[in-house]
């Protein structure tokens, strides 16, 4: 068993479910609020990634301070994940990387926080609401 399938392992007892990796080497989990999260390892430097597809980025104004607003969040003090945007499918992402070896408790720990900024960010887009700043918690 690679590093990879050793952290699905784990991470799959902790969560009470079966994990595997796909034919393109993700491992895909539904989390709360329905916010998809993908995990895939990097073998060299060793480090585990999840990802998630926040919203599209809609036009006009809003799509400027959007930018901004992620811009200001990746810098911020409060920063609990990456905020990025994928031109392919016109959306905001979010990433967030852990080194290898990992601790599992600490990782369901992050992958709730990570969900849960995923969904305000996701929320707000939506609403058109002021974008979320300041920390985040489980």
């Amino acid at each position: 068993m690679g590093p990879f399938e050793e952290i699905l392992y784990q991470l799959g007892q902790k969560l009470d479910l079966n994990l595997y990796v796909d034919d393109n080497g993700v491992c895909e989990l539904v989390g709360r609020h329905d916010v998809h999260v993908q995990l895939f390892y990097e073998h060299a430097p060793m480090v585990l990634t999840l990802a998630s597809s926040i919203v599209e980025v809609p036009p006009g104004k809003y799509r400027e301070i959007l930018f901004l607003q992620a811009l200001q969040s990746n810098a911020s003090n409060y920063h609990m994940a990456t905020l990025a945007y994928s031109s392919p499918n016109n959306m905001l992402v979010a990433f967030k990387n852990f080194m290898h070896p990992l601790d599992c408790e600490d990782l369901v720990g992050s992958m709730e926080v990570f969900i849960e900024f995923v969904h305000q960010w996701r929320e707000a887009v939506l609403q058109g609401a002021p974008l979320p700043t300041g920390s985040f918690s489980r």
